[in-house]
């Protein structure tokens, strides 16, 4: 049970995920809102592999050959109103 807690917690401590937001009100009293947002998935683009090849007459056997996605970010804008 702790191994598999350990993996998890390993695993989220290498794949951090954050975001940034700004709202700019406008208008009368505040009547109007515009939203700017940034997602950064991966945030410091640590190589986070995935599980090792366990078919012993394989040339690649105990390596992981794949990993999980890189950083990725993405922007978005909202008129409220």
């Amino acid at each position: 049970m702790y191994a598999l807690l350990y993996a998890r917690l390993r695993r989220v401590a290498h794949d951090l995920q954050e975001s940034v937001i700004k709202r700019f009100p406008f208008g009368g009293e505040g009547r109007y809102r515009f939203t700017v947002r940034a997602d950064f998935f991966n945030l410091f683009n640590r190589v986070n592999f995935g599980k090792p090849v366990n078919t012993s007459n394989s040339a690649n056997f105990g390596q992981s050959i794949d990993t999980f996605r890189p950083r990725v970010i993405q922007f978005a804008g909202r008129f409220d109103f």
